[in-house]
């Protein structure tokens, strides 16, 4: 299982931020479609900043995550 890549990010290409917004747009839509009521734009703006806020962090947090500390002997 060497060199295996997994997850929609890898298979697709699309970034984990551009899931969020793709997904909880189409859940925020099809509620207002259920609900037969305009789409609530507030919510798809916070889905929006909040994928594009997960783009920037994704990439930072990760380099945080593996750099090795060295410790004091």
């Amino acid at each position: 299982m060497e060199n295996e890549e997994q997850g929609l990010s890898k298979t697709v290409g699309l970034t984990v931020g551009s899931w969020e917004i793709l997904i909880a747009l189409i859940l925020v839509g099809g509620n207002a479609l259920l609900r037969r009521k305009k789409p609530e734009y507030l919510g798809m703006l916070t889905v929006c900043f909040g994928g594009i806020l997960l783009n920037v962090l994704m990439p930072r947090m990760e380099r945080f995550l593996h750099t090795k500390k060295e410790t004091p002997c």
